[in-house]
């Protein structure tokens, strides 16, 4: 009896392991990685991203456009522009400055070693209209043969701003807006001993309370006619009313 009960159970057991595996439903295997997807062609994907393998994404290189060709709106032709893969240059827009400030000039505040060593001519623009971030005027000097700098002072607070644009090294000055806290610059790449390495790139500046601060390096091509003295090849790159460029 126990040898027949055993028997039984032995074929029952059996019978379950013999049990085909029940069939691999390929429709939702397909239909999950598609329920992942984000999108099924370029035009699914936002902006200038493309449609890869399911996934939006950006493309693979990054070009400059040349001056004032397919520029976007909100820059103008003196500004190195990136328009294809990788992140897309700071704009102008999006380091909006605060009112215009229309009172009266400050006197001019020390707070730096470069207001203390050219406090005249410093002094002497604070009447002048301001070209940057709402407040800020614009000073210009000579530092040699075919050489000059130019830094920033607020006319509202009479601060100079620390970095300046321009000299034997640069960076040199390509664009700041009435508008805008973002200043676009460009020049040589130098290693740690001022040395040119052959590489040339776009800086972007944004104004962080009373300090310009680095945001952005991003390398382009080296202009053909690269012999910067510190002044731009077109004296209006820097614009007096909102949106616009003189000499642009």
């Amino acid at each position: 009896m126990k040898r027949h009960i055993l028997t039984s159970l032995a074929i029952v057991i059996c019978a379950a392991c013999s049990k085909p595996a029940e069939p691999i439903d390929q429709a939702a295997q397909v239909a999950m990685p598609t329920q992942m997807q984000q999108c099924g062609k370029d035009t699914d994907c936002k902006g200038d991203r493309i449609c890869d393998s399911g996934q939006c994404v950006n493309p693979n290189s990054a070009q400059i456009s040349p001056a004032g060709q397919g520029l976007p709106a909100e820059q103008s032709a003196a500004t190195p522009v990136v328009t294809a893969q990788g992140d897309a240059p700071p704009k102008f827009k999006d380091y909006p400055a605060g009112p215009l400030y229309t009172g009266p000039a400050a006197k001019l505040a020390l707070n730096n070693d470069l207001a203390k060593d050219f406090r005249t001519r410093l002094s002497e623009v604070l009447s002048d209209k301001p070209v940057f971030a709402g407040e800020y005027v614009s000073a210009t000097w000579g530092c040699g043969t075919s050489c000059a700098i130019t830094a920033f002072v607020s006319k509202r607070t009479g601060k100079t701003l620390e970095e300046t644009f321009g000299g034997e090294f640069g960076p040199y000055l390509s664009e700041a807006r009435i508008d805008s806290r973002l200043i676009v610059a460009e020049g040589p790449v130098l290693d740690k001993d001022y040395n040119d390495t052959g590489s040339y790139a776009a800086y972007f500046y944004a104004l962080e309370g009373d300090e310009l601060k680095l945001i952005r390096t991003i390398p382009i091509k080296r202009p053909d006619d690269a012999d910067h003295n510190g002044l731009p090849d077109d004296p209006g790159v820097m614009s007096d009313e909102s949106g616009t460029t003189d000499g642009v």
